[in-house]
């Protein structure tokens, strides 16, 4: 899944999280695929993951790992997954709208 952490991608995800788009049909597939890149980073427990995000971040990734596991199989077609994205919880919404606030606040570089 590596490779979708480029420049123009995590413009994309900034955008996407501030006109709230990530939840609607319109989410480019790049987008997506830079969101499950995120999940599956912080899923696998990476050091640098643990330093950058809160408790209740991982709790809520904990509650919802059956769903994480089946965004993350790459053997399912994208476009099923992103179905079942956009059909997830309103709770699970939140997590991610979490995740991604933590990840553009800790994680990026701010360019000028």
């Amino acid at each position: 899944m590596s490779g979708f952490c480029m420049s123009e991608n995590v413009d994309d995800l900034k955008v996407a999280a501030k006109d709230k788009t990530l939840f609607k049909k319109t989410v480019k597939t790049a987008t997506l695929l830079m969101v499950f890149e995120i999940l599956w980073n912080i899923r696998k427990g990476k050091k640098k993951c643990k330093e950058c995000f809160s408790e209740k971040t991982f709790r809520g990734m904990r509650k919802f790992k059956g769903l994480i596991k089946k965004l993350l199989k790459k053997k399912t077609d994208i476009e099923k997954r992103k179905k079942l994205f956009l059909k997830a919880p309103s709770s699970f919404r939140k997590v991610i709208r979490r995740i991604l606030s933590e990840y553009i606040k800790d994680c990026t570089v701010k360019q000028d």
